[in-house]
């Protein structure tokens, strides 16, 4: 059995939100292309494998690896929020 602490559980909860936020973003621009008159194949396939490539990233966040939550937080939290953390 695997030990970690309230650290790494808050970093696990952060890169989670962190990716859905960005699946969230994708999946709106995937829904404007969609409905757009003359949709883009190649952009509609490019937004589909980012929505693949992040469920497969938060599949594989693992509470007791601080080094990879650590990584996919710097990757994906916004510039706004930077300075915070």
């Amino acid at each position: 059995m695997s030990v970690f602490g309230y650290e790494q559980t808050v970093k696990f909860e952060v890169a989670r939100d962190l990716l859905n936020s960005r699946r969230a973003h994708i999946a709106a621009d995937l829904g404007r292309e969609r409905t757009k008159v003359k949709p883009d194949p190649s952009a509609i396939g490019r937004l589909q494998a980012d929505m693949r490539a992040i469920a497969h990233s938060i599949r594989h966040l693992d509470v007791r690896d601080e080094a990879a939550l650590d990584s996919v937080i710097a990757a994906n939290r916004s510039r706004e929020f930077a300075s915070v953390a």
